[in-house]
């Protein structure tokens, strides 16, 4: 979809972070933006700071863990704005933590955000979008869907899935010759959100930083990135330049051996340091 202008888009978890400046992304192409989070306060700032974007703005309070909440965001935003023309579902969760030392609860809750929400919403948005023959679907995926990373077992299971899922959308013949495309975007870390960011303030200490994020991003990038697949439609991108695009082509051809180079460079180490510092995990010894 090459035109953006006028046009209307919903983004989840846009309270902050990601979400909010892939918002702010899609307001300078002249969308008028669905704001949704379940960050009451936090997202009506982002509403108020986005108030003179010359676009219509509108903040929706929603937590969308469940097909009937998911379905309020999609009447609400009708409602609104008219039919929506790009749905980007970038809200997640991580859970950082030795696997079996953490509550069943938050990694089902991984799970539910990061890959029923998306699939939830897709199905409620989905059908308009091919009736019309205009939209794109934007799953905010990682390169944790491409790789395995330590004490983010959830976390990578959910991406890998919304990756999959992504394909999957693709390779139906509805969307042959259409012009409705489904992406996935894949950032590695990112600085000034997430756990990069709290990584980089020293909320894990100084062990969980050397050398493990040379190969960072800024979070517009992400946002950049956004913009770029909706035009393009390409499958799926990697944000990240240089090495991490080298070893997930490794992973995929080599997975043996992947695994064994993550484990010397240490990047097994730094999210299980991560995870001891946040006090989720315990020592697990590994890499």
């Amino acid at each position: 979809m090459q035109n953006l202008k006028n046009r209307n888009a919903v983004v989840t978890g846009a309270a902050r972070g990601i979400g909010a400046k892939i918002a702010q992304a899609l307001a300078k192409e002249g969308m008028n933006i669905v704001l949704v989070d379940r960050l009451d306060n936090e997202l009506e700032l982002m509403r108020a700071e986005m108030a003179g974007a010359g676009v219509k703005v509108v903040s929706l309070v929603a937590d969308i863990g469940t097909y009937e909440a998911c379905t309020e965001v999609l009447e609400q935003s009708k409602r609104e704005l008219g039919e929506i023309d790009v749905l980007v579902n970038n809200a997640g969760l991580e859970v950082m933590s030795a696997y079996e030392a953490s509550a069943w609860k938050a990694h089902y809750d991984v799970m539910n955000i990061n890959l029923n929400s998306p699939m939830m919403l897709t199905h409620l948005f989905l059908p308009g979008m091919l009736e019309r023959n205009r939209g794109h679907i934007v799953n905010i995926a990682s390169m944790a869907g491409l790789v395995g990373v330590s004490c983010l077992e959830a976390y990578c299971a959910s991406k890998h899935g919304l990756i999959g899922f992504t394909r999957s959308l693709r390779a139906s013949n509805k969307f042959a010759g259409s012009s409705v495309g489904v992406s996935a975007i894949c950032p590695g870390y990112v600085r000034g959100s997430g756990m990069v960011a709290k990584a980089m303030d020293g909320e894990y200490g100084k062990a969980a930083i050397p050398g493990k994020i040379q190969g960072s991003v800024a979070v517009e990038k992400v946002a950049d990135s956004v913009i770029g697949i909706i035009r393009s439609n390409k499958q799926f991108v990697i944000v990240n330049p240089g090495v991490p695009r080298f070893i997930i082509a490794l992973g995929i051809l080599f997975p043996s051996f992947a695994e064994w180079v993550f484990r010397v460079i240490g990047a097994h180490n730094t999210t299980t340091v991560m995870a001891e510092k946040h006090g989720l995990g315990r020592k697990l010894g590994r890499g």
